[in-house]
């Protein structure tokens, strides 16, 4: 074999052995952006800085839904772990949870996570979810309220599919 072909054969082995483990893990970090929340009041209650979606009232929480994309709609696999990363300016509850959605809107497996600690950045973590085949995820948090000029706020979320 020539020296040239066996350049282009190694390399398209080079090409095929790290293609196959770049895709082993499919995991996908999600912008805040991408939730949606409260449009009510005046600001509306949530804010999107283009970094994080933030709370700005001072005495209410704020609701947002945080979508995920499946990548296979006919898997039923699920999801190995999930993140959900925030920023508490006090010590309000932050409350977050990631539901399993059947094809028809059915939620059967949900899980919840709170955090009633101090302030600062932190990560809720999840465990393995099961998943329905057609179904779909999502988060839905409720992100405390701040009497301070630092908002609480979701800044992103991660999950990593079977």
């Amino acid at each position: 074999m020539s020296s040239k072909i066996r350049a282009i054969t190694t390399g398209f082995a080079l090409a095929f052995t790290f293609s196959q483990a770049t895709f082993a893990e499919d995991g996908k970090v999600y912008p805040a952006t991408m939730c949606q929340g409260s449009l009510v009041g005046n600001p509306p209650i949530t804010y999107n800085d283009g970094r994080q979606l933030k709370n700005n009232s001072t005495s209410n929480s704020a609701v947002v839904v945080c979508p995920v994309i499946k990548d296979n709609v006919f898997s039923n696999a699920g999801l190995n772990e999930a993140y959900m990363r925030y920023y508490k300016a006090n010590s309000t509850g932050f409350l977050s949870t990631l539901y399993s959605y059947s094809a028809f809107g059915t939620a059967n497996y949900v899980q919840y996570k709170s955090d009633f600690g101090g302030a600062g950045y932190k990560t809720l973590s999840f465990t393995p979810i099961s998943s329905y085949n057609q179904g779909y995820y999502q988060f839905i948090a409720v992100i405390p309220p701040s009497p301070t000029s630092t908002k609480s706020s979701v800044i992103s979320y991660r999950v990593d599919e079977n």
